[in-house]
């Protein structure tokens, strides 16, 4: 085999390599792609809404994911448009914060509850304001609220979850 042969074996695999790091990256971020499309209805499979290959949102093969397919878009959230609640508990379930548009008064001390079994957060936009870090199924994280306004929230995991607490003076 001539030295030249040789290099172009090398070049070969080096090409055939570059393109499967191109291709699963391109996998990579096709699977996390979230739908523009809002949806109702959650279907929550071992990898999120629709799964990995299920029929829902944020599969490979459900809507928005690589291969398109028929699914039911992506379970967004817009808490600007949701009807306010008053209390004192957020719930994460379902992929989603319920409620999604939390009232309270100054001095109010929140509690959310992760009861999926994926991990979540609770990450203010307002940097200011301390996050919750990784929630594991069961675990808590409570903020009290001291001054007054509207603190927009959303899940470092899965960012298309996204919820508000809105602060009023007591």
């Amino acid at each position: 085999m001539t030295m030249s042969m040789r290099w172009i074996i090398a070049l070969g695999a080096v090409l055939l390599i570059v393109a499967l790091v191109v291709t699963g990256i391109g996998m990579a971020q096709a699977w996390g792609m979230q739908s523009s499309r809002a949806n109702t209805t959650s279907q929550q499979g071992q990898y999120g809404p629709g799964g990995m290959m299920g029929p829902g949102s944020g599969g490979m093969m459900g809507s928005g994911g690589m291969m398109g397919g028929n699914g039911n878009g992506q379970n967004q959230q817009n808490p600007g448009n949701a009807t306010p609640v008053t209390g004192t508990t957020v719930a994460i379930a379902n992929f989603a914060f319920q409620p999604v548009n939390l009232h309270v008064k100054v001095g109010t001390t929140v509690t959310w509850t992760n009861q999926d079994t994926a991990p979540h957060t609770v990450t203010f936009r307002d940097s200011s304001l301390k996050s919750s870090g990784i929630l594991r199924q069961g675990d808590t994280y409570s903020y009290t609220f001291t001054t007054p306004g509207t603190f927009a929230y959303y899940c470092g995991v899965h960012q298309y979850m996204t919820a508000q607490v809105t602060v009023t003076e007591g």
